[in-house]
Order: structure tokens, then C-alpha cells, then sequence
């Protein structure tokens, strides 16, 4: 699976809070992070509220494939846990569900980590998660 890894990163409330890139791809290289993480969690969100209970699993594209991770966490400005997104854009795999379960049992102890970590955080001082992003690369390389 390393190999194939473009992007691994975390979302909250529709923003990246951190990411690491593996590879470029050119068809990245004019990308905004912002405008795709709105545009994900926008999608997320209208699966939410038309199906209760569901979450965004992945979206496959014609190259690659996207894998999500949703768990929850505490804010320090809102008192109930929110959506927080870990995600994965990794080159295109024939068995697309195959990857899928793998990214999510491999991902589950770094979430921990982050909850511990970051729970009951202010989200919106994003130079706090620098220090994470070395644990998503270590962790994914």
C-alpha cells in the first residue's frame, strides 16, 4: 500500500487541518486543499442527512481512489463530539473495498492518537497539528 499513496490527511469541519503529500501527480498540481476538502465534506454531509447513520466510505475516480475514516471529536468552542475526517488518496486498486478495510484497521491506532492528543482542541489554530503530520508520514512510510 505505500507505494501507491498520493496524500494522507485530516478533516475538520470542511477544512484540512493537516495532510502530507507522498507523490505529485500533475493533475494535482494546481490543487487547492481547501476547495476539495469543502467540496468532500459537502458530500459527506448530504450523505448524512439523507441517509441517517452513513458516512462516506470512498470515491472512486478513474486513477485514484479516495478512503474515509470518520470518527469524532470534541471542540473547545461546541459541546458535542463533530465529524473528523481521516483520509486517504492512494493510485487506483482493482479491489477497491480490499484497500478499504486495510486503510481502516491501519488507521485506527493513529486516530486514537489524535483523539487523545487533540481532544476538546481549538481546531481553527491549525499550526498546533504540524507535529502530527510527522507522525502521518512516519506512520504511512
Amino acid at each position: 500500500m505505500k507505494k501507491e499513496i498520493i496524500e494522507i490527511g485530516v478533516m475538520f469541519r470542511g477544512f484540512t487541518i493537516v495532510n502530507h503529500f507522498f507523490k505529485t501527480l500533475p493533475e494535482l498540481k494546481n490543487f487547492n486543499t481547501d476547495l476539495r476538502s469543502s467540496f468532500l465534506s459537502a458530500i459527506d454531509t448530504f450523505i448524512q442527512s439523507s441517509y441517517k447513520n452513513c458516512f462516506l466510505e470512498y470515491l472512486e475516480m478513474k486513477n485514484s481512489l479516495i478512503i474515509f475514516k470518520v470518527e469524532e471529536i470534541k471542540s473547545s468552542d461546541f459541546p458535542e463530539n463533530e465529524p473528523l475526517t481521516f483520509y486517504l488518496l492512494i493510485e487506483k486498486f482493482k479491489k477497491p473495498d480490499k484497500i478499504v478495510n486495510k486503510f481502516n484497521e491501519k488507521v485506527m491506532p493513529l486516530i486514537q492518537q489524535f483523539k487523545i492528543k487533540y481532544n476538546h482542541a481549538n481546531f481553527s489554530k491549525i499550526s498546533q497539528f504540524r507535529p502530527f503530520k510527522e507522525q502521518l508520514k512516519e506512520y504511512f512510510t
